[in-house]
């Protein structure tokens, strides 16, 4: 943990229409290497719109002009839908405790340009999953020997 002063400053993304946030740091004053800064409070994992921002350890991209890749838990019938990069999915989903697997899985099958590859390791990802974990406004799955298959954010509209 750091203590400082400092101000956050929002400008336009370079690509895409949404804004960046940065921290703009006036005067450092001290690192408190006995203290962390944990979350205070955890995003909920059915009815959050949980956006992909790394896959395999990847950084993911949105290329212009397409749907960021996504998905939604909804409680009714436990089902699952969103985009992969390209296409839109659907499935069944599958909690309890900390598992979380998904089946039943359809997509629609267009062909884009680009975001084809990030749209198969999502869907890849998203049938190895078989754990969760939730810290702060972030959602990793994982599969069976807790290898981090991806990481999402909550997003809130």
């Amino acid at each position: 943990m750091v203590r400082l002063r400092g101000r956050y400053l929002e400008r336009p993304a370079m690509e895409g229409d949404s804004n960046i946030i940065n921290l703009i740091v006036d005067t450092f004053k001290e690192i408190l290497s006995d203290k962390t800064c944990g979350p205070t409070t955890h995003a909920e994992l059915i009815g959050t719109y949980w956006k992909l921002v790394d896959i395999q350890g990847e950084v993911v991209r949105t290329p212009e002009g397409m749907k960021e890749a996504h998905i939604i838990l909804a409680s009714e019938e436990s089902r699952a839908h969103g985009n992969a990069g390209c296409n839109n999915f659907f499935g069944q989903f599958q909690v309890k405790d900390d598992s979380l697997t998904f089946s039943a899985m359809g997509s629609t099958m267009m062909a884009c340009p680009e975001g084809m590859d990030t749209e198969q390791a999502f869907l890849t990802a998203l049938g190895s999953s078989k754990r969760y974990r939730i810290s702060g406004l972030f959602l990793e799955l994982l599969d069976e020997d807790d290898t981090l298959l991806a990481r999402l954010e909550a997003i809130y509209l």
